[in-house]
């Protein structure tokens, strides 16, 4: 019989992958970062301009109401930023040791930066369009979320910190949790197409709004497929990033919104599509999945139509809208 060795009792135990139930839960725990991290900043925005003896909550409703925090971009910032920054750890608790490689957090590989890049105005297009019929169609007021406050305010906030709090914070934060923890456990334990829609379901609800979390569905289903086919988590961070990146820099420098035609969101549909395909006909096998792309003659040759005809509509329509 063999006696274990000292480096066999050491190697961490592979984490058990998280399940439908604790999923809900850590959509709650995201949530309820940003809660926790707005009260302790408001607690500590009290103590410093009253003091810790002439704390009431008449005076702290005061305070508030003359700081104009209802109408200030400084707790809608704060939460988003701080939560990412406490759910770090967080993750990394849950997935143990060897949490980078659990994770994915492998360096992106040129050609899938280059079709995450070209990803990001189609899908801008798409989630932006989703979100206004969403408004039509639910009958909300123009003003009626988180999301809309936040465009509503940026052009008052500074750009490094807009970018730092509202585009950087969500997609760290958001990416780490439900694609990094949340939707690895699920694809393991339902396989990849439940294991995404549970995942994209969630990723809408962690939003609140009805609006914003009908228009997400899409973003999450996308991202959960870069995410797939690129097996490095930078992917979607760095989609994430860009497509929140774009909107608050409309709105920060009063640039006119992105084309919202039918034939632009068509075109725009089909460029994704073709994007989304080329991601999943990756010619480099990897050790660690099984072949499971579309290949041969027939399907190479009806992609290179596809993809240059997209491409080429989607770029006539662009050109034509901003014309």
């Amino acid at each position: 019989m063999q006696t274990p060795t000292r480096q066999e009792f050491s190697e961490p135990l592979p984490p058990r992958p998280v399940g439908t139930a604790e999923a809900v839960v850590w959509t709650g725990v995201y949530a309820l970062a940003q809660l926790v991290v707005v009260c302790l900043t408001l607690a500590l925005i009290a103590l410093s301009g009253l003091g810790w003896d002439s704390l009431s909550s008449q005076r702290m409703l005061d305070l508030f109401l003359e700081m104009n925090l209802d109408q200030s971009f400084l707790v809608i910032g704060v939460s988003t930023l701080g939560s990412a920054l406490a759910l770090i750890p967080l993750v990394r608790w849950r997935l143990g040791g060897h949490w980078r490689e659990r994770l994915q957090l492998r360096p992106l590989e040129r050609r899938h930066a280059l079709l995450v890049l070209g990803s990001v105005l189609p899908l801008s297009i798409l989630s932006n369009e989703l979100y206004r019929l969403c408004h039509i169609w639910l009958g909300l007021p123009p003003a009626g979320d988180t999301n809309q406050a936040v465009q509503s305010l940026s052009w008052q906030v500074s750009y490094p910190i807009l970018v730092s709090a509202v585009a950087l914070g969500p997609a760290v934060g958001e990416e780490l949790v439900f694609r990094g923890l949340i939707g690895e456990g699920l694809t393991r334990r339902w396989g990849v197409p439940g294991g995404v829609c549970l995942t994209a379901l969630l990723f809408g609800l962690a939003h609140l709004s009805p609006a914003h979390a009908i228009a997400t569905l899409p973003l999450g289903l996308f991202l959960h497929w870069v995410y797939l086919q690129t097996r490095s988590l930078w992917a979607p961070i760095a989609l994430h990033f860009l497509n929140n990146l774009l909107v608050i820099s409309l709105a920060h420098f009063r640039i006119e919104g992105l084309p919202a035609n039918h034939l632009q969101i068509a075109t725009a549909f089909g460029c994704l599509t073709a994007i989304a395909w080329r991601l999943g006909t990756d010619p480099v096998p990897r050790e660690d999945e099984p072949q499971r792309r579309l290949t041969g003659t027939f399907w190479n040759s009806w992609q290179t139509v596809y993809e240059s005809w997209s491409l080429l509509a989607y770029t006539v329509a662009f050109c034509w809208s901003r014309g």
